[in-house]
């Protein structure tokens, strides 16, 4: 899929310099599938912390009640 993209002027100037252009594509690809690996972390790392807090857990159990998930018990 071909997508376009802005980039500040010093940056793309930089790039332009630093990589061939036949590698672009193919630095540009590597970079953002690091970039999206480490944001997917850092979001799954934030969803187990909210989940171990003690009044969340508490806020999930009496929604999953009320929606009729939970038996109780």
């Amino acid at each position: 899929m071909k997508m376009t993209f802005a980039l500040p002027e010093q940056r793309a100037r930089r790039f332009q310099a630093a990589y061939p252009k036949k590698q672009h594509s193919r630095i540009v690809t590597a970079l953002l599938a690091k970039k999206l690996r480490l944001d997917e972390h850092q979001l799954a790392q934030a969803c187990r912390g909210a989940n171990n807090l003690r009044q969340v857990a508490k806020d999930m159990e009496d929604w999953e009640k009320l929606n009729g998930y939970l038996v109780q018990k």
